[in-house]
Parts: structure tokens; sequence; C-alpha cells
């Protein structure tokens, strides 16, 4: 285990006193204002969890549980386009042994549990019955498999020696049993439907994103390479939010639901996704010895972005 404790320096660790003496004054700098960003963003993060607080229970106490839902036939044509996007970029780039694969893996992962989420929770009647059977046969199984792919990539921090093209079929499989349902959701949803359980709704995916919000301040703390899936599951958490929000609101709320995405949403999420995209690209430079910027302090885990993983 690195020792960092106060006041040394963790980039020093392992170096040799050659290599510390000639450290130029370029690469010192650059990395006190390396540890100073990081720092900066850690604070953006717990405080934009912080600030969720307040309104989480604001939602708990006076959000109205049942509401009009606007634009339906919109919405979930915008979450089809989504939700199979996100599975055949997923198969496109497991299969090309993609490293990135991860980001993609975790969006379809988080965006499909909270297309179950919404569904289950604020339909009614026959239809509800019908998107439980397929949250749980289709939806939740497929979110899962993504989760997996994910967490073995971003765990090894390299593609599997084999097996990509039964994964990669599989989500195109996956994208495949999607399309019939989601096409006749867009056709036969009514434009106007009555939305149930939204104090729990949206409560519920607030909070999922203060997760994800303290998840991320502590992964850029730690710097972790988890940052790649917990910072790509905040933007999506973010993205669905402002999305659900935006599209289902009326005229007289559609401003303020476009003020909270443009002014904090959507900024988040994209600064969250850079953030885990920058994750995945230094373990590409790891690939090739160790990224000068902040991997001193890692366990040395860096293998190669294809081919076999290395035993022990």
């Amino acid at each position: 285990m690195t020792d960092r404790s106060a006041g040394e320096d963790p980039g020093s660790d392992g170096e040799s006193d050659g290599e510390s003496d000639g450290e130029s004054d370029g690469d010192a700098g650059f990395r006190r204002r390396s540890r100073a960003w990081r720092h900066a963003l850690v604070v953006v993060y717990l405080t934009c969890a912080g600030l969720l607080i307040p309104w989480i229970f604001h939602l708990l106490r006076r959000q109205p549980p049942v509401a009009i839902s606007y634009h339906s036939s919109l919405l979930w044509a915008l979450i089809a386009v989504l939700m199979l996007s996100g599975l055949v970029a997923t198969g496109v780039l497991y299969w090309r042994r993609s490293l990135y694969a991860v980001l993609t893996a975790t969006f379809t992962s988080t965006f499909l549990f909270i297309g179950a989420w919404f569904d289950v929770l604020t339909s009614t009647g026959l239809l509800h019955k019908v998107l439980v059977v397929f949250a749980v046969a289709v939806q939740l199984p497929i979110s899962v498999l993504s989760f997996v792919v994910a967490y073995r990539l971003c765990r090894d921090r390299a593609t599997p020696a084999g097996g990509t093209r039964l994964v990669s079929a599989a989500f195109v499989v996956g994208a495949v049993l999607l399309v019939p349902t989601s096409v006749r959701r867009v056709v036969k949803v009514a434009p106007v439907v009555i939305a149930l359980h939204q104090r729990v709704t949206w409560s519920g995916l607030d909070i999922f994103e203060f997760a994800g919000l303290l998840a991320t301040g502590w992964c850029l703390r730690e710097r972790s390479p988890w940052l790649a899936m917990v910072g790509t599951a905040t933007a999506t958490l973010l993205l669905s939010d402002a999305l659900f929000n935006i599209v289902t609101s009326s005229d007289g709320s559609l401003l303020g639901g476009i003020l909270m995405a443009v002014v904090a949403e959507l900024p988040l999420a994209a600064l969250s996704l850079v953030l885990a995209a920058r994750e995945v690209h230094s373990w590409h430079a790891g690939a090739g010895g160790p990224d000068p910027r902040d991997r001193a302090d890692r366990p040395d885990r860096t293998t190669v972005p294809s081919g076999p993983v290395a035993e022990a």
C-alpha cells in the first residue's frame, strides 16, 4: 500500500533519487496545478451533492404523488434512441476491444435502469403489468450485463482475450429485443398521460444523483480508476433528469426545467463524462509507462489495451 501521508509528494513514491532531483520546474508546476484542479473539482462535486439534500427533502414533502406527463410519445422516442445507441455502441466498441466500451456500457446500464425505474413506478393498470414483465425480462438483465462488462473493463483496465464476439452479439440481440416494444410505445402511447408515484420517482432519481456526485468526488480525491464508471453513471443520471423534466413539462414549468438543465445538470453531466473519458485515456497512456500527471500513487496494474490479460 502506498503511503500518502501529509506533506509527502505522492509522485515521489517508487522514483529514484536521480529522477526526483532531475524533475524540472515545469513538471513540478504541472503537478501543483493538477493537484489544485483536482481539489477544486472535489469541492465542486461535494458542494453540488450538499445542495441536493434540501431539494430531496423538498420533493418528499411537496411533490404531488400524481401528475400529468406531457409529450409522452416524444419522451419515449428519445429514450428508445438513447437505449439502442448505447447498446449498439457498446457492442461495437467491445468487439473492437476498445477500453472506451466501459463508458458506453456504464451509460447503457444506468439508462436502462432509470428507464425501468420510471416505467414501473409511473404506469398504471394493464400497462403497469406489461412494463413490470418487460423490465424484469429484458431491461434489467441487459442492464446487469452492461454493468458486468463495464466492471470487468474498469477492474482490469484491459480487454479480455476471448469472448468478445459473444458479448458483442449479446448487446446487438438486446437492441433487437428492445426495438418492437420501443416502437409500440412511441406509436401507441397517448401524448398526455397520468403519471403515478411522482414523489418516489423524482426524489429517488435525485438520491441516485446525490450518491453519484459523492462517489465522483471520492474517486477524484483518491485518484481511483473507478472514476470511469462512476463519472459516466453520474453523467447519465443528470442527463436523464434533464431529459425527463424538460420533455414532460407543461408550458408553465418548461422554463424552469430548461434553466435547471442549462445552469446545473447538463454542464455537470458534461464535466463528469469528460473526467471519465480522461480516466480511460490514462489507461492507454499507462500501457506505455506511468502517466506523469497522476498515476504515481496508484497500484501498478497497468495492462495493454488489447490482447490476453497477463496472469501473475
